[in-house]
């Protein structure tokens, strides 16, 4: 038996899909009876003349099924008897016997080890669903001219990882052990020494059956299905191989340093980490901003803000939030704190600069008691753009303001 267990390759995310995987199929293939059980007994019920034949062979050869009632040629793929799509991904979780399951079990660990921990959790489950999904699609579809059987296993997927890990990482080392009858075998090979191994020797059981409709062609299919599906992925960024991938090593540019490889040095890749990393904080700090605006903790919520963009300048509250927001400081009466915050929003937008620019105008010498900055609001109201009524408004608040004024200026 082969069993990929561990590699070498650059992970960066934990194999939770993959663990939950070999769980599932796990479950699955002990929560009910096995397919050729199932299988030998509709065949006999069909054939029984009697009832009282049907029980003895039920009593003499049939075991108790582990889910009463739970028959698992209903979830395999039916050859030629039409679509059913839903069989498309519960095939890949049915299994023969203990043998079928322990051998893809090993492949999905040591290979899903190494997909999933490129592309994390979600990305890997849509590909390895992906993968069987698309292959018995694909094989239901060919063979509807024709009544051939059922069609199941998880192996399809295993071809298929074992070619996307060809693409991503051909040059990095599986650690697997052989066990040939009691002895365990150690060795370390490139991916894609593997997978040049485990196809070929499919090519050749084919080569020597006669190319007929076997379980080899559905390894095939599946590799190919794979090996597409992890070029796609590459060319349109959705892996980071590092300069160790298919295309980089057959162009032995893998032998060149990561930054001749990426135009990066390392000292700007960290830079880039990091300001990705600050980034990230940024726009998770800017959505507990917002939500601290939509519960109505306006102060806190500003508060926060002024945090944010002190230590990331690039980072902008949107305008109907940062409206919501000063409307909230207005509504209870901190006027400091919405003079601030009608400055800073100003600063970034535009869009109701002017009507804002009144309302700071009408706190600053109603509540605040400051005509000088008051009159500076005002100066720098577009006239232009204001209605009738905000131009009155404009006009009363500064003559109040300078009014004010020379009061104070009376009084010292």
């Amino acid at each position: 038996m082969f069993i990929p267990y561990n590699t070498d390759a650059p992970l960066y995310h934990y194999p939770i899909v993959t663990v939950l995987m070999i769980l599932i199929n796990c479950l699955v293939f002990f929560a009910m009876p096995s397919v050729p059980h199932a299988i030998e007994r509709q065949t006999y019920e069909d054939s029984a003349e009697d009832s009282t034949e049907r029980m003895l062979h039920e009593m003499l050869y049939d075991a108790p099924d582990p889910v009463e009632g739970v028959n698992p040629l209903d979830f395999v793929l039916p050859l030629g008897e039409g679509l059913t799509p839903l069989q498309w991904l519960t095939a890949n979780f049915i299994h023969n016997d203990i043998l079928h399951l322990m051998g893809n079990m090993f492949v999905i660990w040591g290979f899903g080890l190494l997909v999933e921990g490129k592309i994390g959790w979600w990305r890997y489950l849509l590909l390895y669903c992906g993968i069987g999904t698309v292959e018995y699609m694909i094989v239901q579809l060919c063979m509807m001219p024709f009544d051939f059987g059922i069609a199941y296993g998880a192996s399809t997927i295993c071809f298929g990882l074992i070619a996307v890990a060809m693409v991503w990482a051909p040059n990095n080392n599986m650690h697997c052990m052989l066990w040939l009858w009691i002895r365990p075998w150690f060795f370390e090979a490139p991916a894609y020494g593997v997978a040049v191994f485990m196809i070929v020797l499919q090519v050749l059981i084919q080569f020597a059956t006669g190319f007929s409709l076997t379980s080899e062609v559905l390894h095939l299919l599946g590799a190919a299905i794979g090996f597409g599906a992890g070029v796609a992925m590459f060319k349109l960024g959705l892996v980071d191989c590092e300069g160790w991938d298919m295309f980089t090593v057959l162009a032995g540019k893998h032998k060149k340093s990561y930054a001749e490889v990426t135009g990066r040095t390392a000292l700007e890749e960290l830079q880039r980490e990091s300001a990705d990393k600050r980034r990230r904080k940024s726009q998770e700090t800017l959505a507990k901003v917002q939500t601290l605006v939509g519960e109505g903790y306006a102060r806190v919520a500003f508060a926060a803000y002024e945090r944010l963009l002190d230590a990331d300048g690039d980072v902008r509250l949107s305008e109907p939030t940062f409206r919501r927001l000063i409307a909230a400081l207005i509504k209870s009466h901190d006027w400091t704190t919405a003079v601030d915050a009608i400055t800073c929003y100003l600063a970034t937008h535009t869009a109701h600069a002017d009507r804002l620019r009144l309302t700071q105008a009408e706190i600053l010498l109603r509540y605040e008691k400051k005509p000088a900055a008051a009159l500076k609001a005002l100066s720098d109201v577009s006239a232009l753009n204001l209605s009738d009524d905000l131009l009155a408004s404009h006009a009363k608040l500064r003559r109040a303001a300078e009014k004010l004024r020379a009061e104070e200026a009376a009084g010292d």
